[in-house]
């Protein structure tokens, strides 16, 4: 009997969606389950905190994202840990594990850095991709798909760890920044395009996880425009696209629409896109209090009839993703 993953990262829950406009890669009847690989290649603390056990929770000083952790430790020894925890954190046996338990699809976090393009003054080091590829040929091997996210972005678009660097989100404040995302994109769609297992399982790209609600609202939605005229030139109409909601889902009600009901001719059409809305089930005492059967009941019934009151998208796909990641 296979030991189980120790540590199950992330719920991605599944989605209801009109089977008509399901991508050609996906199965017409296929419901998606799916867990999202947090923690391994974007750091996130409370993922794993074992990486951060050798400072002082309490000192300031202490690293507390990716930034800070190779900030700290230098290029050097950054590099070192960080191929440790890239070659142990997700094996072939989790791949495994998942697709026994009946896992069909896995998000995987990736940041800015993957190709290599770090700034002279970023601290990030870069690897990932190695182990990206070695994660999609496991898929592959066990029929689980791939949905890649980025996760973060230049200047950071939401201040939170998960941005890879903790503080202002000062990604909008500069338009070097957005282009330069733009370019990672492009960067990082040609790569899977070249690769004949990332290619082949690779079935939606995520163009910006959690974009704060401060976030310039037009500069967004012209950032989203633009990655996804990328995605669909580079991988194709039957990679999904997804993008995040900036918290606020009814900002997006008129925003890409079907082709047969764009009204302002083919500049506002979009397909196989989906609406990222993430529904967090923790933090709070009651939320923690719960058991599982109520975690679900809050997730699929409470939350669910809450991001439908508030973001009717028009004939798009809508997707909610819940996180239940272990700390």
């Amino acid at each position: 009997m296979r030991r189980r993953p120790a540590a199950l990262l992330a719920l991605l829950a599944a989605a209801a969606a009109d089977n008509a406009l399901l991508s050609a890669s996906e199965k017409p009847s296929l419901k998606i389950r799916g867990v999202n690989l947090g923690g391994w290649l974007v750091l996130e603390k409370w993922i794993k905190p074992s990486l951060f056990s050798e400072w002082d929770a309490f000192d300031k000083k202490a690293p507390k994202d990716q930034w800070t952790y190779c900030e700290t430790l230098g290029k050097t020894e950054c590099k070192k840990r960080l191929e440790q925890h890239w070659d142990t954190w997700v094996t072939e046996s989790t791949i495994s594990d998942l697709a026994d338990a009946g896992i069909t699809h896995v998000r995987i976090p990736i940041g800015h850095w993957i190709t290599c393009d770090i700034a002279d003054d970023e601290p990030y080091v870069c690897g990932e991709w190695t182990y990206l590829k070695r994660v999609a040929e496991w898929c592959q091997k066990y029929d689980v798909l791939v949905w890649l996210d980025l996760h973060t972005a230049p200047g950071s678009q939401n201040g939170f760890d998960n941005s890879g660097h903790t503080g202002d989100a000062l990604w909008d404040k500069s338009m070097a920044n957005v282009n330069r995302t733009l370019r990672v994109v492009d960067e990082i769609a040609s790569k899977v395009a070249e690769d004949d297992a990332l290619s082949s399982v690779t079935t939606g790209f995520g163009l910006l996880n959690e974009p704060d609600a401060g976030i310039d609202y037009w500069r967004m939605l012209n950032y989203y425009e633009d990655a996804y005229a990328t995605i669909r030139r580079v991988l194709g109409k039957d990679v999904a696209v997804y993008v995040g909601d900036m918290f606020n889902p009814k900002n997006f009600n008129w925003f890409w629409v079907s082709k047969d009901n764009a009204p302002q001719g083919p500049s506002n059409e979009a397909e196989n896109v989906y609406l990222d809305s993430h529904i967090y089930a923790c933090f709070v005492d009651d939320l923690k209090a719960m058991t599982p059967q109520q975690h679900i009941r809050q997730v699929c019934k409470f939350e669910r009839d809450h991001i439908n009151r508030r973001a009717l998208c028009r004939n798009q796909l809508q997707r909610a993703t819940c996180h239940r990641r272990n700390v």
